[in-house]
């Protein structure tokens, strides 16, 4: 790999660090997150937890920081509803990632694109434990934002779809998400 397009790789994925979270927009939430701080915790969490389990935790650490690159060329798409067709959203962040890492020599990019599509595909116990995380972090800002301005609640309403959110429910992150939504029924 040359140097110069290592630095055509670093500048795209920064990107990333501009790119607000679009849901949390749509929703009237100020000052929201962008998709590099949602991937920063959601690695954390997935770092500390997986560790808790005995999982890959390695594995599930790259799919995490993996698994919303491709935002930085596509956006943060909020809703696949906007697809009809759902593999037609799956080729278009395919297609991204794909760009974004031949930046990088064949063999590391065919290994990340390997861990993405894992991740993507949810058949594996870490691809479905990086799912519920990334979902439970998700949760967790929904929290964070209910708690510095109640206004949100109503606002963040759909975020709190436990079977939609988690359709995983991977034991443990099930359990982390009931005490967080007793947490949150005690704020209210």
């Amino acid at each position: 790999m040359k140097e110069k397009d290592f630095i055509e790789f670093a500048k795209i994925i920064g990107k990333l660090k501009r790119t607000p979270r679009t849901g949390w927009k749509m929703r009237g939430v100020k000052n929201s997150e962008s998709v590099a701080d949602h991937t920063f915790r959601t690695a954390l969490l997935g770092m500390f937890l997986s560790d808790m389990e005995r999982l890959d935790t390695e594995k599930v650490m790259r799919m995490l920081l993996l698994h919303d690159i491709a935002e930085s060329v596509t956006g943060d798409i909020t809703s696949r509803k906007k697809y009809k067709n759902i593999n037609k959203f799956r080729k278009l962040e395919e297609k991204a990632i794909e760009k974004i890492l031949s930046r990088l020599s064949k063999k590391l990019s065919e290994k990340y694109l390997d861990l993405w599509n894992e991740m993507e595909d949810c058949k594996t116990k870490e691809a479905k434990f990086c799912d519920d995380i990334d979902k439970l972090e998700m949760m967790l800002q929904a929290f964070d934002y209910e708690i510095e301005d109640k206004k949100n609640r109503n606002r963040l309403e759909p975020f709190w779809r436990w079977d939609k959110n988690f359709p995983n429910k991977y034991p443990l992150t099930k359990k982390i998400y009931k005490v967080l939504e007793n947490e949150r029924n005690k704020n209210y």
